[in-house]
């Protein structure tokens, strides 16, 4: 096989932060190493200042920097972050450095429309983020691929669950920030929950704080950190995305792998994960949101509850399998290379 050198570049500019998209962004790295490319990480910050919980090699990283572009040339690289895409998008075409260059675009946007410039090679994670494409940046959807993100199985169906009969557990597992909701749902919901309800937040951000004092000493809620979350989903009933913005979350699929059913509403790809009444709920405003966890989840039987779970997990195997995904990636890549 001809090797292709595959500069992956991260969704934030830099390594520094846990999220989603860069870890998607890895795993395509660490996936197309395996199937014998030539891929080096690449991002704004030092290597030194990476996210340890990432373990990027330090062979495979480079940083990124308009001034050493020339270091890019005859290059194909999959940019994950628009503000990137466009800076290369010019440099590649002012300096002739013949760069294959990919967008994927992981969320959608209503802002900086004049000045975001996307490549004629786009891969989207949803369809919902390539509708977001056409319609505010008027791209041309024939230039747009959907791929889907995916996560390795790690699913143990020996373990128990260790669900209990007496409360319905919830686990809101995400970034605490104003996107992902969590203040604002407890602001809404916060003494209105009955008793046997327990919301659990995992994750850190920049509204830890907030989140925190809000929930002190609350019987409903309780604020867990970040937290190992192959290691939670065993715990509880259902998994709660309420987000103003999504792409296509990783926590709903994880979720679904574990065979947890998903409460969330109907933004992004959600609801390209998640199907009402199916493998989990799909509400859009906080009335119906508390209806539904005072008054329907305790309706529903064992044998439900079963179903929903074995649909969950049927979602996950069918469509979001890490391998997959790469699989996706290399058949998108090899199709388009002796075009470029």
């Amino acid at each position: 096989m001809k090797k292709e050198v595959m500069v992956i570049i991260n969704l934030y500019k830099n390594f520094i932060e846990y999220g989603g998209a860069e870890k998607v962004a890895i795993d395509v790295h660490y996936g197309l190493t395996e199937l014998g490319y030539e891929c080096y990480l690449m991002g704004g910050n030092s290597f030194e200042s990476n996210n340890s919980k990432y373990n990027i090699e330090k062979k495979q990283y480079k940083k990124f920097s308009a001034l050493n572009a020339f270091n890019l040339k005859n290059t194909t690289i999959i940019s994950h972050h628009r503000k990137n895409t466009t800076i290369l998008f010019f440099l590649n075409k002012l300096l002739r450095l013949n760069i294959r260059l990919i967008h994927v675009a992981h969320n959608e946007f209503d802002n900086l429309k004049f000045f975001s410039y996307y490549p004629k090679e786009i891969i989207t994670v949803s369809q919902r983020v390539k509708d977001n494409l056409v319609s505010f940046f008027n791209v041309n959807p024939n230039n747009i691929t959907v791929i889907y993100n995916g996560l390795a199985d790690l699913y143990d169906q020996l373990r128990d669950t260790n669900l209990s009969t007496d409360k319905i557990k919830i686990l809101y597992a995400a970034r605490i920030t104003k996107v992902k909701g969590q203040v604002e749902l407890v602001n809404n919901l916060k003494g209105k929950l009955n008793n046997n309800i327990q919301i659990d937040f995992a994750g850190t951000g920049e509204d830890d704080l907030e989140l925190q004092a809000i929930t002190k000493e609350d019987k409903n809620f309780n604020c867990l950190g970040f937290t190992n979350l192959s290691n939670e989903f065993y715990k509880y009933n259902y998994v709660m995305l309420f987000s103003s913005n999504e792409g296509l979350p990783l926590t709903l699929i994880e979720s679904c792998s574990f065979k947890t059913p998903v409460i969330c509403n109907d933004i992004g790809g959600n609801v390209e994960i998640i199907d009402d009444a199916v493998n989990g709920f799909v509400v859009n405003d906080y009335s119906s949101l508390l209806d539904l966890i005072n008054n329907k989840l305790p309706e529903i039987n064992p044998e439900s509850y079963a179903t929903m779970s074995d649909n969950a997990r049927a979602t996950f195997e069918k469509k979001f399998l890490k391998i997959k995904m790469i699989e996706n990636y290399k058949e998108y890549i090899e199709k388009g290379k002796h075009v470029f």
